[in-house]
């Protein structure tokens, strides 16, 4: 078992102002929008300012990206965002930091190095954990689950590999507080309208952009709940 890290809208920045670079038809409230498959586009390197109502934070995490792995990423508070190598299929894992201590803030400038950059979200928050988590089946991230093609995504987008992944398991809940909290993650989905991020293991840097559901369980297991992660796909974008 390990602990389940998980963080909702209402501890995100989402929606949130951003003064950046981006290329001519895009927008660069993209980078934070909650649509992953709307990504900003820079020209050049990317280099944003995010700005929101000052909070506590512990993770910054580039997702569905272009960023090449030994690549320069860096968010202000949390320094690098480390890189790692891409996945197999030519699709880039998410990259992401976790402080043990939360900052507290009301402004990140973000920057990563690309030719030109793509990053389809920029997701920052506090990240909660939950302890107890046990696998009922998960698939490795080499072996996304299901499907994986080509489809054309919105204009001006071009087609992309796509990938999805999924695991379904248990946490163990030691008191009402954590099941509000995870409750209040649920909810803060507003029924799909937003994501949440799964980091099943802090020390493995390919945190995920998700829907999530759980089940309660009842009788002598009543603390026992049965969570369904399911990966909102990540592209290859086109140079």
């Amino acid at each position: 078992m390990s602990r389940l890290w998980l963080g909702g809208k209402h501890r995100a920045i989402f929606d949130a102002a951003v003064s950046g670079n981006a290329a001519a038809t895009y927008e660069d409230e993209w980078l934070v929008d909650a649509r992953p498959r709307y990504p900003l586009r820079a020209s050049g390197n990317l280099a944003a300012t995010v700005t929101f109502s000052s909070r506590q934070l512990n993770a910054a995490v580039l997702v569905n990206h272009n960023i090449a792995d030994g690549a320069s990423a860096s968010a202000s508070g949390f320094g690098t965002i480390p890189t790692t190598p891409w996945r197999a299929n030519g699709i880039p894992r998410n990259y992401g930091v976790f402080l043990e201590t939360p900052i507290t803030t009301g402004s990140i400038s973000v920057a990563a190095n690309g030719s030109p950059a793509i990053v389809g979200e920029f997701w920052a928050g506090l990240l909660e954990g939950f302890p107890g988590f046990q696998h009922g089946r998960r698939q490795t991230p080499d072996k996304p689950f299901g499907w994986e093609g080509q489809f054309k995504s919105l204009a001006p987008y071009a087609y992309g590999v796509s990938a999805q992944r999924r695991v379904a398991g248990t946490i163990t809940l030691a008191s009402f507080e954590e099941f509000d909290a995870l409750d209040n993650i649920f909810e803060s989905q507003d029924n799909g309208s937003y994501p949440i991020l799964f980091w099943e293991d802090i020390e493995i840097n390919d945190p995920w952009l998700c829907q999530f559901s759980y089940e309660e369980a009842h009788g002598e297991n009543a603390h026992t709940i049965q969570i369904e992660i399911t990966e909102i796909p990540r592209f290859k974008w086109p140079a």
